[in-house]
């Protein structure tokens, strides 16, 4: 069954969170879908990008399955003081408009498969701090899972015809506190944890399957002004410099 957009988005996301599915939204639900745009923003984009940017993703196998593919991130206005971004997944749309400063969220709104308009309520810093309280809502946050690394990679992401030069995002296991049975499961599942990006991409993260997934990396990405290329999700299929 075509999942209407909050109830999809809220599927994803518990699912990450718990594994159980939900019928529909209740208001908490719709709140940890706006907590989760809201607390993404800061480091899911850049303040340079362009009208009419453009990053397109595939799902990250050989032969996809899926009726939707593809994920789609397109800047489509930009004007002295906000940036509005594009999302396009699985038959829905996303929109987020967010300030050119400081990536801070002003409006969020979106239109489903069905053709329903959704407009998420903006929560408050106060109501936000007690989302990200329980760690029940956003497990990722709390995450003892925590140290990043840069690594310059020497190998190219072959794209059309084109390599593109990246750098990894990967775990700093000699710098974790972790138990030595941790730290060696870790390093046996460490690609499930790589994110490969790009100073040539434009930095636009999918919400749900780069983003979210990546809490725990927030300080580290918000320093970083690289588009993603790759994880263990999506890959990029193409990409535009708008102008």
């Amino acid at each position: 069954m075509r999942k209407l957009l909050l109830v999809f988005l809220m599927i994803i996301i518990t699912s990450q969170i718990s594994g159980i599915e939900l019928s529909e939204p209740d208001p908490d639900d719709t709140k940890r879908i706006t907590a989760v745009i809201q607390l993404t923003s800061e480091f899911r984009f850049s303040s340079n990008l362009n009208e009419g940017d453009e990053v397109i993703y595939e799902i990250n196998e050989d032969n996809p399955t899926e009726e939707y593919s593809e994920h789609i991130l397109k800047v489509i206005d930009k004007n002295d003081s906000t940036t509005t971004v594009l999302e396009l997944f699985e038959g829905n749309k996303l929109f987020t408009e967010f300030t050119n400063s400081n990536k801070r969220v002003v409006r969020i709104w979106g239109k489903d498969i069905a053709g329903g308009d959704h407009n998420l309520t903006l929560l408050s810093d106060n109501e936000l701090r007690e989302i990200i309280k329980s760690k029940n809502n956003l497990p990722g946050i709390f995450s003892k899972i925590n140290k990043w690394q840069i690594i310059n990679s020497r190998d190219k992401y072959e794209l059309n015809g084109s390599s593109i030069s990246y750098i990894k995002i990967e775990l700093d296991l000699d710098n974790m506190d972790i138990s030595k049975k941790t730290k060696e499961i870790l390093r046996a599942n460490k690609a499930e944890n790589t994110l490969l990006l790009s100073n040539d991409i434009p930095k636009m993260f999918p919400l749900v399957p780069v983003a979210f997934t990546n809490m725990s990396k927030k300080d580290i990405l918000t320093k970083n002004d690289a588009g993603f290329v790759k994880n263990n999700n999506l890959r990029l299929k193409s990409f535009k410099r708008g102008k």
